[in-house]
């Protein structure tokens, strides 16, 4: 039986023979060799790798995911997203039907059947995406390493029930002016009660707040310079948790805000307030001194800001609130003076104009139907003083 004749080609200045064979999935796969019996065994070796008879891997695709998230992709991360992953490998992969799949039998309907699986058994779309953002780099980094013949990831669909539409629970609920004018009296003379001002008239996250410092804050300028953020997270390395300064939220978190005059006259005091209370105990409020802190000076516990807080609504018949919702007092307050959201955006550090609009959703829904009694009210107006003027000329002069 005569050989195929095979195309040829030069590469770097060298003559090869040149076959094009093509996946399952319409990837293309160059093969070079430098006789037709070398490519007959090139092809013959990639068919088979193509077809998985190569894949004698028995090592279970959750102990890979273990090795791969932990030993690869998690090293570079910071403490809280490991722990974010952390607790999803080990709350829904580790111990799942799947993990115990061999590598060599993965197929993408033992990953889509699991996934539906879960969702039928109450798990949610949000949730299983979280999973994929695992399970699908995972998979990805198998096919590169050529654990598994190729890269499957992309065909798998996420669950979605679309018969239902739920009705989400808001997450912005920001303070009414009525309550807000509550809350201010209830503060008074408050041991927190410059943070909470601060953070309901500047808009600053509590992370934020938490690392603060008084080289941060530029008197003259009236101005707050937010460069960085407070968290405490599991260190899945050490198995406890830590508190890291780092980076703020998003790039757009790194901003300048400025500060309300009152609220300004009222840090110098409270700066004043502060250093006479320290330096009491031998410790002198520098620049580098956290402008929040606890009794020794060290970072507030985000725990008993929330607890403290609660009480403080509780006191003033304020409900269904948290610390957080005074950063979204301050741009509700924003919205209803008539700030544009753009400056909105800037000014609470939004990553994007989107995260602002889709954030904020019923405070602008607010604003538009206010919007439109307005131009209402100006379009009567103008038809009662047409109508004024009108009656002042004389029958032959009216239209």
């Amino acid at each position: 039986m005569a050989r195929k004749t095979y195309k040829k080609k030069t590469k770097n200045g060298t003559e090869y023979y040149f076959f094009r064979l093509f996946y399952k999935d319409n990837r293309p796969k160059d093969i070079y060799a430098n006789s037709v019996t070398e490519m007959e065994e090139k092809i013959g070796k990639a068919k088979k790798e193509m077809d998985g008879d190569l894949s004698t891997d028995t090592q279970p695709f959750g102990e890979f995911v273990k090795y791969w998230l932990y030993q690869v992709h998690l090293v570079d991360k910071k403490p809280s997203t490991k722990e974010s992953y952390d607790n999803k490998f080990r709350k829904y992969i580790e111990h799942s039907s799947v993990s115990k799949v061999q590598l060599k039998k993965l197929n993408p309907k033992k990953i889509q059947d699991w996934y539906n699986d879960l969702f039928k058994s109450g798990v949610s779309t949000s949730v299983i995406n979280g999973i994929n953002k695992i399970v699908r780099p995972a998979i990805r980094f198998a096919a590169e390493t050529a654990r598994i013949p190729n890269d499957f990831s992309k065909i798998i669909k996420i669950p979605e029930d679309r018969t239902i539409i739920k009705t989400p629970t808001p997450t912005v609920r920001p303070l009414t002016i009525a309550e807000q004018t509550a809350f201010e009296i209830a503060i008074k003379d408050d041991d927190y009660e410059m943070l909470y001002l601060t953070a309901m008239y500047t808009g600053l996250r509590p992370g934020e707040l938490s690392a603060l410092i008084w080289e941060d804050i530029d008197f003259k300028g009236k101005t707050i310079r937010v460069n960085k953020a407070y968290k405490v997270s599991k260190d899945i390395d050490l198995n406890k948790y830590i508190g890291v300064t780092g980076p703020p939220k998003t790039k757009n978190a790194n901003r300048l805000v400025p500060i309300p005059d009152g609220i300004l006259t009222k840090l110098k005091q409270y700066q004043i307030n502060q250093r006479e209370k320290f330096l009491k105990f031998g410790v002198a409020v520098e620049g580098d001194f956290l402008v929040f802190s606890n009794s020794i000076g060290t970072y507030l516990d985000r725990q008993n800001m929330n607890k403290r807080i609660k009480k403080i609504y509780e006191s003033c018949g304020i409900k269904n609130k948290r610390f957080y919702d005074l950063r979204h007092t301050y741009a509700t307050r924003l919205f209803e003076l008539g700030e544009a959201p753009k400056t909105v955006q800037m000014l609470m550090g939004h990553a994007d104009i989107s995260e602002t609009l889709n954030t904020y959703t019923t405070v602008l829904e607010k604003q538009k139907v206010l919007s439109s009694k307005k131009l209402d009210k100006f379009y009567k107006g103008q038809i009662k003083g047409q109508n004024k003027i009108d009656k002042n000329k004389k029958p032959s002069e009216r239209a």
